[in-house]
């Protein structure tokens, strides 16, 4: 991209170097060619083996967890009948990536039975293991490696870019960070929508920028392309088509330049807005060729429409209009809004629990949960960011990738109420990690900034390798530990019920035959060897010794419907049925989310439930 568009001169970087005046991305780019390229490309790769095989071996130690159930029997079923009408909640192509391995296996796929509730994947999900036994553990693995794989390709797009902008020192730390990041690693290890959705919307989002500094076919084809793969991933994508037009905005008014530096000619804001007007055009035809052409076009008079905000478009005479999208893509957005206006499940923070959510629930957990190494280096980049904007130094690409990050971060910290982990904030790490290593840049020519990055890198490593491989329930050192994290955080969070093969490994440790468990998952314990009865609520098992296993949401209060051990019908666990084991210490913990009691301790001190049943 040799001779993109620069930024505007009272935006520009600043830099006086000649020889770093030949900038690839609005006059950033600070890479450097030759031998010492070869050794930083070098070095990228093994960050990113070193994340690959982090990953893997997370992913041997952890059962599939509550959405992983359906997620991954939902994208076979996908492949078989192409009704993705099916668990709607989010479009299919996250499901259909992390299913395609399983094409090689010679599997059942059950009819899908029962109305069409919310709990009807789940119920799928449990047919699919009965019918699936023998492979169930194994095809669960390899469903995970292609959102494993996307998360190395996003790694290696945090490399890229961060090297353009800021250099090559700033990007090996940068990926450094990334590396043994818990959170990324937790995610990347599941086959869930998460991490598919962070990386199409980080993409996406970078082609844009892109886009607005040097127009053309190629930029309009990757951004209208990877902006239709968003959308295809999470309903939290539509979030890029509130980003983009304030970026297409800014970019036509406040960091508009006619010229460019060489004097050759410009484009103009008319071209602009048409190239932008084909992204989005062809990310339409990317999201219904997605669902196979099937449902379009579609109206709200079609659905009907049950979320509020549906009802409200509806009522204002809109049903009628033809809209552009699939008929499934458009109800499974209504189902997912009515959810989300309902409080399906309650939120949980600083121990409190709330069915209409915590207006600080993300950063509060994003600040529990990120290393506070890597929260260091986000803050030093930041304020990096802020003075050379304040001496209007910023560069036009780093000032583009800003809007998308600040909209879904105040989107989801003021108007959500699905408090239910810092996944749903995932899309917001590659941006921080990308600002993360501007700091070093401005300190790189001195011996300071080597030290304190070598500090930070050699602290988060430390981090990591204190939770490997229970990245998902990993908290940093403000909590005090895994076994506070409970007083503070929950759900996926912490616990969503993957610690089954831990649970396996201390039974055997201590020579245990059989446990009373109350877990919450969908996975059958017997499919890890585990002989189990279901816990009884509000008190102790009514045997003179034994072991207890509660799941830590339990424990805390947490309300669900989990699998009876005939695995015949989903059944609900009381709210606070286990409250009363909340004040005792557990005498053993498998993982870091399910607790262990002594039954005999437990009778002789004559713990049971002060609440109502």
């Amino acid at each position: 991209m040799s001779g993109a568009l620069e930024a505007p001169a009272k935006w520009s970087t600043g830099t006086t170097d000649e020889a770093l005046e030949k900038r690839e991305l609005d006059g950033q780019s600070l890479a450097r060619p030759g031998d010492r390229g070869r050794k930083v490309n070098a070095l990228a790769c093994v960050l990113l083996v070193l994340f690959a095989v982090q990953g893997v071996f997370s992913s041997l130690r952890t059962a599939p967890t509550i959405d992983e159930f359906a997620h991954v029997p939902a994208g076979h079923y996908y492949y078989h009948t192409g009704d993705f009408s099916f668990f709607g909640k989010n479009p299919p192509l996250a499901r259909l990536i992390m299913a395609a391995p399983l094409l090689l296996f010679d599997l059942e796929s059950p009819k899908v039975e029962g109305p069409p509730s919310g709990w009807r994947p789940w119920v799928y999900g449990t047919h699919f293991m009965r019918v699936n036994r023998k492979d169930y553990s194994s095809l669960f693995f390899w469903a995970r490696l292609p959102i494993l794989g996307l998360s190395i390709l996003m790694g290696g797009l945090v490399f890229w870019i961060t090297r353009r902008l800021h250099g090559d020192a700033p990007a090996l730390f940068v990926l450094a960070l990334f590396s043994v990041e818990p959170n990324l690693l937790g995610h990347s290890s599941l086959g869930t929508v998460d991490t598919t959705a962070t990386f199409f919307m980080f993409a996406a989002s970078i082609a844009f920028a892109f886009h607005l500094c040097r127009p053309g076919r190629r930029t309009v084809l990757f951004s209208g392309g990877l902006l239709g793969l968003a959308l295809l991933t999470k309903y939290t994508a539509i979030l890029l088509l509130l980003a983009f037009p304030v970026m297409l905005l800014l970019r036509l008014t406040v960091f508009w330049k006619r010229e460019r530096s060489d004097g050759s000619a410009s484009f103009s804001r008319t071209g602009l807005c048409a190239t932008s007007g084909a992204i989005f055009l062809l990310s339409l035809v990317v999201l219904n060729l997605g669902y196979l052409g099937t449902g379009f076009p579609c109206s709200l008079s079609e659905l009907p429409a049950k979320s509020g905000f549906l009802k409200g478009i509806s009522s204002a005479g809109f049903s009628d209009l033809p809209l552009p999208l699939p008929f499934a893509f458009l109800d499974g957005f209504d189902r997912l809004k009515l959810d989300l206006e309902q409080s399906e499940f309650p939120g949980y923070l600083l121990g409190q629990w709330s069915n209409s959510g915590f207006r600080l629930f993300f950063p509060v957990s994003l600040f529990l949960k990120l290393p506070l190494a890597l929260i260091l280096a986000i803050l030093a980049g930041c304020l990096s960011c802020f003075f050379s904007f304040w001496r209007k130094r910023l560069g036009l690409f780093e000032l583009m990738l800003w809007i998308p990050l600040l909209l879904i971060g105040i989107m989801m910290a003021f108007f959500s109420k699905v408090n239910y982990g810092v996944r749903y904030v995932l899309p917001l790490l590659p941006f921080l990690l990308v600002f993360a290593g501007r700091w070093l840049r401005d300190l790189e020519k001195g011996h300071c900034g080597f030290f304190a990055a070598i500090i930070l890198v050699s602290w988060n490593l430390l981090a990591s390798l204190l939770v490997f491989p229970h990245y998902l329930s990993s908290v940093n050192e403000l909590v005090g530990g895994r076994q506070r994290a409970p007083l503070y955080l929950l759900d996926s969070n912490l616990d969503w019920g993957q610690d089954l093969p831990e649970l396996k490994r201390f039974l055997d440790e201590e020579n245990v035959a059989s446990v009373f468990l109350a877990y919450f998952g969908h996975v059958a314990p017997d499919l890890y060897g585990i002989e189990w009865e279901p816990a009884p609520y509000f008190k102790p098992p009514d045997v003179a010794s034994g072991w207890l296993a509660v799941s830590a949401n339990y424990v805390y209060g947490y309300p669900y419907r989990v699998l009876s051990k005939d695995m015949s019908q989903l059944v609900q666990v009381p709210s606070n049925a286990f409250e009363w084991l909340r004040d005792r210490k557990p005498d053993a913990r498998a993982g870091a989310s399910i607790l262990l009691y002594r039954i005999e301790d437990l009778v002789s001190s004559g713990l049971e439930s002060t609440g109502s049943k």
